[in-house]
């Protein structure tokens, strides 16, 4: 191996993880950035399974993912 093959390789290597470690850090902030700030009100609106809602409904449950 050469000294200039094997300072290649690492340059290489340190490029790969610099940009693997900043990318997810830069989306994530872009997509804080870029979001609405305030939720919609159409929805904090409750949900009844597709139906209209009737009568008055005090709470709505949250609607998450769970692994």
């Amino acid at each position: 191996m050469d000294a200039d093959t094997s300072m290649a390789d690492t340059t290489s290597l340190i490029i790969y993880i610099v940009v693997s470690a900043l990318l997810p850090v830069l989306l994530i902030i872009g997509s804080k950035l870029l979001s609405p700030k305030k939720p919609a009100r159409r929805k904090k609106l409750s949900f009844e399974s597709g139906q209209v809602p009737f009568g008055w409904t005090e709470s709505s449950f949250p609607v998450e993912y769970f692994p």
